[in-house]
């Protein structure tokens, strides 16, 4: 089904393209090449798709150029191979919105993600439930030169540690980012306190969602919760 669909003459003024929740596998993306389907797409989801990093490497090859969306969450196998070949598609698209949820990155990965050329347009970047990236991953994507116009970040479930936390502050100091998800890690009190203490320093920090809060007590703990639970109830879920 996909094949014909994405060599129809006719549809190459197609701008949206989802393929979600389908069995494409990596040879048809690659049988997709030369598509003129592609030429105009503004935005491509494969999420939950089976692809590999294969997919990433044929895409990057491909006639895309006009890209603002990529969504390749929830595909376990693009792993961090596939983040090297994301560099061309970065360098010849605009892409603004990249979903890269649960793609088995690691903090390796998140390294090469943070230094790579083409990540200006980037404003919304989703790497929840990717549980390897952990705080040396966390460290580079927060002190990333090219990430310069985030405005919405997802580490949501990566196994962070209280450490992350002085390099959020870091980036919050920056002011590059205005909306950054933190839930489901390992927070400890220590971290927890460190965020609470600097949250009207830093009022660009509109939500933080601790995940596993420890029982322990800290300076500012019931003004942290009562924070975060109403600013928790007023932000959506993002690219999630």
């Amino acid at each position: 089904m996909c094949i014909p669909l994405l060599k129809q003459s006719h549809l190459k003024s197609l701008l949206h393209l989802d393929l979600s929740e389908n069995s494409l596998r990596d040879d048809l993306i690659k049988e997709s090449q030369g598509s003129p389907v592609l030429q105009q797409l503004q935005s491509l989801s494969l999420n939950d798709t089976k692809i590999s990093y294969k997919t990433v490497k044929y895409l990057s090859r491909s006639e895309l150029s006009q890209l603002t969306v990529l969504d390749l969450g929830n595909n376990v196998q693009i792993r961090d191979t596939g983040v090297i070949y994301l560099e061309a598609l970065l360098c010849s698209n605009p892409i603004q919105h990249l979903n890269l949820c649960r793609i088995n990155l690691t903090e390796i990965g998140a390294d090469i993600l943070a230094n790579l050329t083409g990540l200006s347009s980037v404003t919304h970047l989703n790497l929840r439930s990717n549980n390897y990236v952990q705080d040396a991953g966390a460290k580079s994507l927060f002190c990333s030169q090219g990430l310069a116009n985030l405005e919405f970040l997802s580490l949501h479930n990566c196994w962070l540690t209280g450490e992350s936390v002085q390099w959020l502050l870091q980036m919050a100091a920056a002011e590059k980012v205005r909306d950054i998800r933190l839930s489901e890690n390992n927070i400890d009190a220590t971290g927890l306190a460190l965020f609470s203490a600097s949250l009207e320093r830093f009022p660009a920090l509109r939500q933080f969602a601790g995940g596993y809060f420890c029982n322990e007590e800290f300076p500012g703990r019931e003004a942290f919760l009562a924070r975060e639970i109403e600013l928790h109830s007023y932000i959506g879920d993002g690219l999630d």
